[in-house]
């Protein structure tokens, strides 16, 4: 078993310098509290001694098709997800207009022969947070609702302007901070950087999915003003919409 470690200062300081003792602590730490769980992946907060509460991301592969499937991305040519995602929340914690992500604390990986067979993200928890889905549903129409998305049209046209795309734009992928009415991308493990128009259209029509539904016209109209969304990239935004309604808009809560 070779376990690969990059652990930020943080928690360099407070586990194991050895990679085999550090995942050892890091798995074996019981959840607090569970965000999400799914066949090859689970996200939930942990209690760290000397950092406090972060997020413990973990992805496995427990079925052999799942391995097989995976293979192209998960052999010592490709990065693991976990490393992907480091990186792409360092970049969006980075950005000038201030972070747009989670603070990411490190990263490791467990191989075997050269495939990747584990891997775990962590993150600094950010508490109080709230998907934008269940936000939307939770908040009426007002002031707080429209600062929100006024927030979050400007970080992603921030973030397009900076050469990123997400590709993963969805509303149960961006966190509202209640108490300050921030907003923060999370599940950015296919980010690619180059922002073109095909690319930008995606990332909003992501978003539009659970915009068409959870708020009203002219909320959306003017989320997209704010962003600067000109004629044909809205045309293009509807295109893409359209193309993933069906399997997105399944996942959103309902509106009240």
């Amino acid at each position: 078993m070779a376990i690969r470690a990059h652990l930020g200062p943080a928690l360099a300081a407070s586990i194991p310098a050895s990679p085999g003792p550090a995942w050892r602590l890091l798995l074996d730490l019981p959840a607090a509290t569970v965000h999400s769980r799914s066949r090859t992946t689970e996200t939930v907060s942990i209690e760290l001694p000397g950092v406090g509460r972060v997020v413990r991301k973990l992805w496995t592969w427990p079925r052999r098709r799942d391995r097989l499937k995976g293979a192209l991305r998960t052999t010592w040519v490709a990065r693991s997800p976990a490393r992907r995602e480091f990186d792409a929340l360092a970049r969006l914690h980075a950005l000038s207009g201030g972070p747009f992500a989670p603070e990411p604390l490190g990263f490791l990986d467990h191989r075997e022969h050269g495939v990747l067979r584990e891997c775990v993200l962590v993150t600094r928890e950010i508490e109080g947070a709230q998907d934008l889905a269940r936000w939307l549903v939770a908040t009426p129409p007002g002031r707080a609702r429209s600062a929100v998305l006024a927030r979050l049209a400007a970080r992603v046209r921030e973030m397009h302007d900076a050469g990123l795309a997400d590709l993963e734009m969805h509303p149960r992928n961006v966190l509202v901070v209640q108490a300050t009415g921030d907003v923060l991308k999370v599940d950015c493990a296919k980010q690619r950087r180059r922002a073109g128009r095909v690319a930008r259209a995606r990332d909003l029509a992501a978003l539009d999915v659970g915009l068409v539904r959870l708020v009203r016209p002219k909320e959306r109209d003017a989320f997209l003003l704010v962003y600067c969304a000109d004629d044909a990239l809205r045309a293009s935004i509807e295109r893409e919409r359209r193309r993933i309604d069906a399997r997105e808009s399944r996942r959103l809560p309902r509106a009240e």
